[in-house]
């Protein structure tokens, strides 16, 4: 979980970059975001009930990483709809 924080980074500067310019990739990108967020929530969740050591903050800082990503998804998804159509 740890490295995933720390390599996906780059990808959402990147991916913040494509929305704040509504190029038609970032929203495309915003989604694979959102769901390697919630792939890794659900292997953190699953080392929790499996009794790994575990910070909380990791926990809430997943939980609202995966809310803003969704967000972010949704606004870049309508934003790149009403530019190219």
């Amino acid at each position: 979980v740890l490295w995933f924080n720390v390599l996906s980074g780059m990808v959402y500067v990147l991916a913040g970059a494509g929305i704040v310019l509504r190029r038609s990739w970032a929203a495309v990108l915003a989604r694979v975001i959102v769901v390697a967020i919630a792939l890794m929530l659900g292997v953190l969740v699953a080392m929790i009930l499996a009794g790994v050591a575990w910070e909380p903050r990791t926990l809430l800082a997943m939980s609202v990483r995966l809310a803003f990503w969704i967000v972010a998804e949704r606004i870049a998804t309508r934003a790149t709809t009403k530019t190219t159509g």
